[in-house]
């Protein structure tokens, strides 16, 4: 009897795809005024939201004068007895969340927005938080390879300025509670904010809409930075690199017997 072919074989075996590279925008509007800094995130962040210009962008800026920005859901009447007492400093509203921070014209700031559902940071506001934060600790560590950055962990105890030990379960987005009243950002550390041997130096805070996430932050750099050469690496460090893609693909190999 005629032995019949037998069914063919798949065989599982895995291929390599690389995902399309993003292309990112990196911005820099030097020293401008607090109301303008926080227009253009504004407006760039209603922008994306329109479907407009879907790019993630890196903005690098700093503020023409001592400037308080606070969060979406601060209480303003206590953010501006907190900016009069240090001396009738301009204040002005993020559109992000977090506490009130005195931003110093040594300050480096910096604004990171994407489109949701790319997959270019975690969509859970603390795991991409603490992405983002720990791309900049690695920037700040090749910019001053001696500086001894950490991220803070509960454990951490604030020290030389750094306040009260923060609470690692408060969230970092516009969402959240613990974001509203008043808080002083700096000096109250939250789960990987960046240290510096105890003090807080890297603090930021989140915007979430259906559609797109704003980061913002501040850090704060001690005597003449050279900022050109650390905005090169936090350019280089912040984007997340293309991937390679794992994916299963089904191949026939031959007959049996």
């Amino acid at each position: 009897m005629k032995k019949c072919p037998s069914k063919p074989r798949l065989k599982s075996k895995r291929s390599t795809l690389i995902a399309p590279k993003i292309s990112w925008q990196v911005l820099d509007s030097g020293t401008l005024p607090g109301h303008e800094n926080m227009t253009i995130d504004k407006w760039a962040l209603e922008e994306m939201d329109s479907g407009a210009n879907q790019n993630p962008k890196i903005r690098f800026f700093q503020w023409d004068k001592p400037t308080v920005s606070f969060g979406t859901l601060m209480d303003q009447t206590k953010v501006r007895e907190w900016a009069l007492s240090l001396g009738r400093v301009d204040f002005v509203q993020r559109p992000t969340a977090g506490g009130a921070v005195l931003h110093q014209t040594t300050d480096l700031s910096l604004a990171v927005l994407w489109p949701r559902g790319k997959k270019i940071f975690p969509e859970n506001p603390r795991k991409c938080y603490a992405e983002i934060h720990s791309r900049i600790k690695g920037a700040l560590e090749k910019f001053n390879p001696n500086g001894k950055f950490s991220l803070y962990a509960r454990t951490e105890k604030a020290g030389r300025g750094g306040g009260t030990e923060g609470d690692c379960a408060a969230a970092y987005s516009n969402t959240s509670p613990a974001a509203s009243n008043f808080s002083i950002c700096f000096d109250t550390p939250v789960c990987n904010d960046v240290m510096r041997e105890g003090r807080k130096i890297v603090g930021g805070a989140l915007r979430l809409t259906k559609k797109t996430i704003l980061y913002q932050g501040n850090i704060i750099l001690e005597g003449k930075a050279d900022f050109n050469t650390l905005k090169k690496f936090l350019a280089s460090s912040i984007p997340r690199k293309r991937e390679s893609i794992r994916k299963p693909s089904v191949g026939k190999t031959g007959n049996d017997g």
